[in-house]
């Protein structure tokens, strides 16, 4: 507002400057010996104000807008700052990248196995990748060594009796860190679910599963911030699974009902 009206107030000043110039121009201020002697200086002082308001409009307008940049700048920089971005190519690497960021976790696994099996067109790679994914969970969820305090936390969903099997191997007393929660929907008609880990609530491992193994999408991405909001989303769903294994133990009465429906598929 400030500087609107000092806009105006410039611009009669202008306006003044030139209406008094046509004047004298015209003769009509010859007998006004005061005024038209001062023509010329008035004039250029209303020419020098004008010029000096739009040079420092300008130079404000510039340090404004470059002021402005620099916020933008370092805004995007605070967003992106520590990001790493990187896409796997296909399921084995992803599996086998899955196995290795778990084996070098150090106080935090949140795991999230849900949706369809991919029971077709999986290269024997894959399920090689796989299995290595899944002895690498046993292996650190022994609460020994460097892992006495690591936790992990996995969710699943149970379409067959695929990963029935897979959660089986680590329904014991040998895995102390290992927790396991399920959700009982049917998933017939279900999209594909995201399928994700959260690392040491720093790294997120996302796969799209598609029913055909050519459309899956594979991606880790370094960030803590996105990894906060993916942990919340995590204990917000963790706190509504159906308990199979926690620290007090398996729930093999819980699990049999499960195998009663979906006999277990060995892989």
């Amino acid at each position: 507002m400030t500087r609107i009206l000092e806009t105006l107030a410039l611009g009669v000043v202008a306006a003044l400057a030139l209406f008094v110039s046509i004047l004298d121009l015209a003769g009509a201020l010859d007998g006004v010996d005061w005024l038209k002697n001062r023509v010329a200086v008035l004039t250029l002082l209303a020419v020098g104000a004008v010029l000096t308001h739009l040079t420092i409009i300008h130079w404000t307008s510039q340090r404004e807008l470059d002021d402005a940049l620099k916020a933008a700048t370092e805004e995007i920089r605070e967003a992106v700052h520590g990001i790493v971005f990187r896409e796997l190519e296909g399921a084995s690497e992803y599996w086998e990248y899955a196995a290795e960021r778990i084996g070098r976790a150090r106080s935090s696994v949140d795991d999230v196995t849900w949706g369809e099996v991919a029971s077709s067109q999986v290269s024997a790679e894959t399920k090689r990748a796989y299995k290595l994914y899944r002895r690498r969970i046993g292996a650190i969820c022994t609460g020994r060594g460097r892992n006495t305090r690591l936790v992990y936390r996995e969710m699943m969903s149970f379409p067959d009796g695929y990963r029935l099997g897979r959660a089986r191997d680590l329904l014991n007393d040998a895995y102390p860190n290992y927790h396991l929660r399920y959700f009982d929907f049917d998933h017939d008609g279900m999209p594909p679910l995201l399928q994700f880990f959260v690392i040491d609530r720093k790294e997120v491992l996302l796969s799209v599963q598609s029913k055909t193994a050519f459309d899956n999408k594979y991606i880790s991405i370094v960030s803590p911030r996105l990894a906060e909001v993916m942990c919340e989303f995590f204990e917000l769903a963790w706190r509504d699974g159906i308990v199979l294994k926690d620290a007090r133990g398996p729930r093999f009465e819980i699990f049999a009902e499960l195998e009663a429906r979906f006999p277990i598929v060995h892989q």
